[in-house]
């Protein structure tokens, strides 16, 4: 559970995102690891690539929330 965020997935190859999330998603990829993009205030932080990266960040963003 984490409040007040949204979250949004763009699937495929070919990096290209669902015409409804093409604005929130425009300029970012993802290789072929899955990648977590978190942004606040119209600035993205590094993204987390990866399984164990995205588990660790999404971790950090619920602890405060528990």
């Amino acid at each position: 559970f984490i409040p007040n965020k949204i979250i949004a997935a763009a699937l495929g190859k070919s990096n290209e995102a669902p015409p409804m999330l093409s604005e929130l998603l425009s300029g970012r990829t993802a290789g072929i690891k899955p990648t977590l993009y978190v942004c606040e205030g119209f600035a993205c932080q590094e993204p987390a690539v990866g399984a164990d990266a995205i588990r660790a960040k999404l971790d950090q963003l619920t602890r405060n929330v528990r």
